[in-house]
């Protein structure tokens, strides 16, 4: 590996590739930078591949960026308003094609939690525009479970299996109930489902799991 030179307003920083942590041919670098307007240090992050080509150029903003097989990032960024009063998270899905870094999803939660190498929990909205969660595969860049109104920790089961319970609330008039299954890592139901309404167990088939949304 090399080092890198890298000019920010007409000072260079120097990027030893042999200090850094590569990861599925990645790895993030830092600049370390004194602000003149704040008095403080402000540090840039970025991303360079392992011939020293930057791949996500380097900003302030990120908050956050995991690497994921097949050179994919979801990356946590801050944005904010004009006057600098109202600030928010993004969190984005960027994959890169060998000469640049493309946007794959820009509505990832910025509250996502990483279950495997390539899986991610993370919230979205369902078709009805009710909010729940679900798992993404961020290789493939596709949700691969059902939509859950939760899904709890992955741990391992008397099966043997590393397993989460995944829960869909049901509205009947006035009333709520919810529906309990148990799910692996690659978003599929591996028990059958518990209906807490009518305090019995339900077994589908994959032709109409569908209906317990």
């Amino acid at each position: 590996m090399k080092t890198i030179v890298i000019n920010m307003d007409g000072e260079n920083y120097n990027i030893d590739l042999n200090e850094l942590e590569f990861n599925n041919g990645l790895a993030i670098y830092s600049i370390k930078k004194k602000s003149w307007r704040y008095n403080e240090e402000i540090e840039y992050t970025g991303v360079v591949d392992e011939s020293g080509v930057i791949v996500l150029p380097h900003q302030a903003y990120y908050m956050n960026i995991d690497i994921f097989p097949g050179k994919s990032l979801i990356v946590k960024v801050r944005k904010g308003n004009d006057e600098g009063t109202v600030t928010w998270t993004e969190t984005r899905h960027y994959k890169y094609n060998g000469f640049r870094m493309e946007m794959v999803n820009d509505k990832i939660s910025s509250s996502y939690e990483k279950v495997s190498n390539t899986v991610i929990k993370t919230s979205t909205i369902d078709e009805c525009g009710k909010k729940c969660q679900v798992l993404y595969d961020v290789v493939i860049a596709q949700t691969i479970s059902e939509y859950f109104s939760k899904i709890g920790d992955f741990e391992m089961r008397p099966n043997g299996e590393e397993l989460a319970c995944a829960t869909t609330r049901l509205e009947v008039g006035e009333r709520s109930y919810d529906m309990d299954c148990y799910i692996n890592k690659s978003g599929v139901i591996r028990s059958p489902i518990y209906n807490s309404y009518q305090n019995n167990i339900m077994i589908f088939d994959t032709q109409s799991i569908c209906f317990i949304h």
